[in-house]
């Protein structure tokens, strides 16, 4: 309320379902999932043309993947020196019960847009598809524009999930992807109120 800034990543707005899949959590209060997050709980968006039993909503995928990314605007600091497109670092993709497009206070920065050519998440465990999104214009990273905040959805990469066999080569990493890295920083300046992006333009920028 005082102009300082806030950065919120991935779970930081979820709140845990239990018991009645109808009756929404309400862990936390709602100003902070409505009035300042803007989208509500976690999942229970409903998937077009399915009815309400499993599978019905959009909740997450799984497992983590890397998808691309769609700018949808270049006025924001965040998104300032960024393309039109580029490609995620992998992650588990929340969805949100709200419509962020329709809220005339919320900047929808970065969608996430699943085909059935390009599905996002790879689980193919029969009784969990749901987690794997076909379609659907799923908002990723956005701000409030009554606060000073971003919000983004990155943050929580395979790590060391279902690995049955020990190979490090199933791991991922939150920050592999320079233009992700990109946002974040800017993000970061931005509601810190520095004008200087700092640019990334090789392998030993990401690691320092």
């Amino acid at each position: 309320d005082n102009g300082g800034g806030c950065l919120i990543f991935h779970a930081a707005g979820f709140a845990m379902w239990d018991g009645d899949p109808f009756t929404a959590p309400n862990e936390w209060e709602d100003w902070f999932q409505n009035d300042f997050m803007r989208c509500g709980v976690y999942g229970y968006r409903p998937r077009v043309g399915l009815d309400t039993e499993q599978g019905a909503y959009y909740w997450n995928t799984w497992n983590p993947t890397a998808e691309p990314m769609k700018v949808e605007t270049h006025d924001h600091p965040a998104t300032a020196n960024l393309g039109d497109e580029f490609m995620s670092a992998p992650c588990e993709w929340y969805e949100w019960e709200k419509d962020l497009f329709e809220d005339e206070d919320t900047t929808v920065l970065l969608t996430m847009n699943p085909t059935p050519e390009n599905p996002a998440g790879d689980d193919n465990r029969p009784d969990l598809a749901h987690q794997i999104w076909i379609d659907g214009h799923h908002p990723i990273a956005w701000a409030n524009n009554n606060y000073n905040m971003v919000y983004m959805n990155w943050g929580h990469n395979l790590q060391s999930y279902n690995l049955d066999t020990g190979s490090t080569t199933d791991h991922s990493e939150t920050f592999s992807s320079p233009e992700q890295c990109q946002f974040t920083l800017d993000a970061l300046f931005g509601v810190a109120g520095i004008d200087t992006a700092y640019y990334i333009e090789d392998d030993a920028d990401l690691e320092s």
